[in-house]
């Protein structure tokens, strides 16, 4: 691959707004569209990818694991029905000490064939010096706010809005969770509020609780339920945002390989 890859930061203020569904459905709904994807599990309050992509979550080497010179294929795990690669992370009460080994990561996956890395990051305001570095190492970078619509959730987004401005990084916001009930608040006023443009607004869905069950992201298991449509929407706006369009679909052969390794998955076999 001739460009460096493009980088998705999907992020929050608040805990429980449903980042790593996030992340997990829209790593899956770029890969079917055939681009080479890399998630960065970041979380290190609640590190879930692997619970929510079926992944084994011991007996492998994480995020914290990786030092510099070591082989990034060490800490790669494949998720075996879409080929998406992650690497996974352990709960960590010291954020400190995950710096050094995202730092080399991102060394390591820029000259990496992924056309995309997403990185799923913890509640909050992630530090400061990491972003920096994102951003003079991986110019092509874009964040993702993600927050539901109650006043303390999206309230914060604004703040991790302006987090982003002060080092020069693009954002937009996703509304998750949108019920469509009378006290919520409106996500037109939301998006005012926030002072941000609107990336995705993505319903509640039965479809999202049961692929979490089951280990399996809802854009696999239910496409067309309308948290699986809006991912795919936000999928475009990726391929957009990034100016990556024309990478082609996902070849038949390729694609009848994830349908079986689903119905593996459901049905054992």
């Amino acid at each position: 691959m001739n460009s460096p890859p493009f980088g998705i930061i999907v992020s929050s203020q608040k805990g429980g707004v449903g980042k790593t569904t996030i992340t997990s459905n829209l790593a899956v709904a770029l890969q079917q569209e055939g681009y080479s994807i890399l998630i960065i599990d970041a979380d290190y309050t609640n590190p879930a990818i692997a619970f929510h992509l079926g992944l084994p979550s011991t007996g492998s080497k994480k995020l914290m694991d990786y030092k510099r010179g070591t082989k990034l294929k060490n800490i790669l795990q494949v998720h075996q029905p879409t080929g998406v690669h992650v690497i996974t992370a352990r709960h960590s009460g010291r954020p400190a000490a995950l710096l050094p080994s995202a730092i080399n990561v991102y060394k390591a996956v820029m000259i990496g064939d992924y056309d995309f890395i997403i990185v799923d990051t913890p509640p909050g305001f992630f530090p400061v010096a990491v972003w920096k570095y994102f951003g003079r190492r991986l110019p092509n970078i874009y964040a993702f706010i993600v927050t539901v619509p109650f006043l303390p959730s999206y309230a914060s987004a604004s703040k991790l809005a302006k987090l982003y401005d002060s080092v020069h990084i693009k954002h937009g916001l996703v509304v998750n969770r949108i019920k469509g009930k009378r006290f919520e608040q409106s996500v037109g006023d939301i998006v005012s509020t926030v002072g941000d443009e609107l990336a995705a607004q993505l319903p509640e869905d039965d479809a999202v609780e049961i692929g979490v069950s089951e280990h399996i992201p809802a854009y696999l298991l239910q496409r067309r339920a309308p948290f699986s449509r809006g991912i795919a929407r936000l999928a475009q706006r990726c391929i957009q945002i990034s100016g990556r369009s024309g990478a082609g679909k996902v070849q038949e052969g390729r694609r009848g390989s994830w349908l079986r390794e689903l119905f593996k998955r459901l049905f054992g076999g």
